[in-house]
């Protein structure tokens, strides 16, 4: 790819997100965790935020593609961003690895008492 087109694609990247769809589904989810925590009913938090997520790709493919247009990004960019992905979900795992490990420490600790 030519300088040219991968600053194309750098600021087609950026636009991609500045769309203000994602600020909106996480004041809806936002609002929707708040008001099951208030009345009780926190159990229904995870089972509603895959929704969400397809409120998201409902709102991109309805109201911003028609007007801005369906981008195919390059392979670069997909493995950047999977790349990305995959540290922040080893990263999850790793902290919750270690919390557990602190956890059954503690208890161990706790019992030796």
């Amino acid at each position: 790819m030519t300088g040219a087109q991968t600053r194309l694609e750098d600021n087609l990247f950026r636009s991609y997100w500045d769309d203000g769809i994602l600020d909106l589904v996480c004041g809806i989810a936002l609002i929707f965790v708040c008001v099951t925590w208030f009345f009780g009913a926190a159990y229904l938090i995870g089972g509603s935020l895959v929704p969400v997520v397809y409120l998201w790709f409902a709102l991109r493919r309805w109201i911003v593609e028609p007007r801005a247009g369906f981008v195919e990004f390059s392979r670069r960019r997909k493995s950047g961003n999977l790349r990305g992905l995959a540290i922040a979900m080893s990263d999850t795992r790793v902290r919750d690895e270690v919390q557990k490990r602190k956890l059954r420490l503690l208890r161990y600790w706790h019992a030796q008492r």
